[in-house]
């Protein structure tokens, strides 16, 4: 388990040090440093996408899901919904036989739009960056890959729903549902939350949000039901409600509240990803009354990826520097309290020991 331990621990403290560096060149004003700039971000997408890229068997769903489908594929089956991810099997088939360079491609398109994203909208790059691994979402990309993917290209889409590039925004969609069509449900929320007007009405809306949260579970069952995932509602054995993310979210939901007056004014994404913790906070909260939906795990994540960047806001959250660190601290002490209880006690998602493709 140590070895493990070490690779992991390796390429998160590189990629956490590359951001830090691509920070620093990036806030120089001089043109001559915007070349180092885009090397240490470059850099920075590297080390946990290669990790990622050479593991073997590594994910619950790599030998259970991905490494058959890829061989049912190739002599005409369609296990999946999305015809451009069966395209890219079948491109990936007449160069090699066998499914490793899909978790190559997989692995980088999840860092490269994530790392784009820390880019574009953190507060702390290198926090940000610690947070992929921590908060549990590289771990989950090892396993839950198509939507990882999608999500991640969702996540950089959402940067530009919030300055209403809504083209680029649309384009960004379209190519995340190519992943996992699932990702459709975040584009209504997303432009809904985007709209300015409702910022001075966060308080109201969650509100409501919470009075008919009980009915919310139902609507989205139906329309997973529509996009042909309807079986994330089944009862599925291993599932629990999500006790250590409730704690982690409604710790983030008080900070949230006790200072969104000085949050709102900071940019356009701070409202829109208070409002995706207030979701994820919600959903967290229904599992409680859903204890075998598998739909649990999953729907969280495409809104409680929003503390990748909400967490780095705590900082100056208030105007008591030594008060703004403790907060930032046990939400991260939080946060792996989270990733150890469900990554290594209980073993979800079978990332530990790590194995890499030269230990066939």
């Amino acid at each position: 388990m140590w070895k493990s331990y070490l690779i992991y621990g390796i390429a998160t403290i590189l990629t956490v040090l590359f951001l830090w560096l691509a920070e620093i060149f990036k806030k120089k004003e001089n043109f001559k440093y915007k070349k180092w700039y885009i090397l240490f971000l470059i850099l920075a997408i590297l080390p946990l996408s290669l990790v990622s890229s050479l593991r073997w068997g590594i994910g619950t769903d790599y030998f259970y899901t991905y490494y058959p489908d890829f061989y049912r594929i190739i002599v005409g089956f369609k296990p999946y919904k999305e015809m451009p991810f069966i395209w890219l099997n079948l491109l990936i088939s007449y160069f090699y036989m066998g499914p490793e360079p899909l978790f190559v491609i997989t692995s980088f398109v999840f860092m490269t739009f994530l790392i784009l994203s820390v880019d574009k909208m953190s507060k702390s790059m290198p926090l940000s960056g610690l947070l992929i691994v921590l908060g549990n979402y590289w771990f989950i990309s090892m396993n839950n890959v198509r939507q990882c993917c999608a999500l991640a290209i969702m996540i950089y889409a959402f940067s530009f729903f919030c300055e209403h590039k809504f083209v680029k925004a649309g384009l960004l969609s379209l190519l995340a549902t190519c992943f996992h069509l699932s990702s459709i449900i975040l584009i209504p929320i997303l432009l809904v939350l985007c709209l300015k007007k409702l910022r001075k009405y966060f308080l109201e809306i969650n509100i409501v949000l919470f009075c008919f949260g009980i009915f919310a579970l139902d609507l989205a069952k139906w329309g997973m039901g529509l996009l042909g995932y309807g079986s994330y509602f089944e009862p599925f054995g291993w599932q629990e409600p999500l006790y250590t993310q409730i704690v982690l979210f409604a710790y983030l939901f008080l900070l949230i509240v006790l200072g969104r007056n000085r949050l709102i004014k900071q940019d356009n994404y701070i409202f829109p990803l208070m409002m995706l913790c207030s979701l994820a906070f919600l959903i967290g909260l229904e599992s409680l009354r859903f204890q075998t939906m598998e739909t649990m795990s999953r729907a969280i994540l495409y809104f409680s990826w929003s503390i990748l960047f909400l967490i780095p806001y705590i900082p100056k959250l208030t105007k008591y520097r030594w008060l703004n660190w403790t907060l930032t601290i046990i939400a991260v002490i939080l946060i792996c309290g989270y990733t150890y209880y469900i990554t290594i006690y209980l073993g979800h998602h079978e990332v530990f020991p790590y194995r890499s493709i030269f230990d066939k």
